[in-house]
């Protein structure tokens, strides 16, 4: 963030994840699809999640010494 502030996000729909894991399931990846993982995702959506104001009710932030403060849900 322009602040300096650092937030964590993770994001991606549920029908796009069961793809990936069955697909995964065919190929052998992943343990033949048994977990998910993925380095980035949906700029649109971090981008409107940061210009409406709401990025620390989605994202844990990323304090100085590299530790994340885990939101409550």
């Amino acid at each position: 963030m322009p602040t300096g502030e650092r937030y964590s996000a993770l994001l991606i729909t549920l029908d796009q994840i069961s793809r990936i894991m069955d697909r995964h399931q065919q190929s052998g990846e992943n343990l033949s699809g048994r977990y998910f993982g993925t380095p980035d995702l949906i700029v649109d959506v971090i981008r409107d999640i940061v210009t409406s104001g709401d990025l620390p009710t989605w994202c844990p932030r990323i304090r100085g010494n590299d530790q994340l403060d885990l939101l409550e849900m």
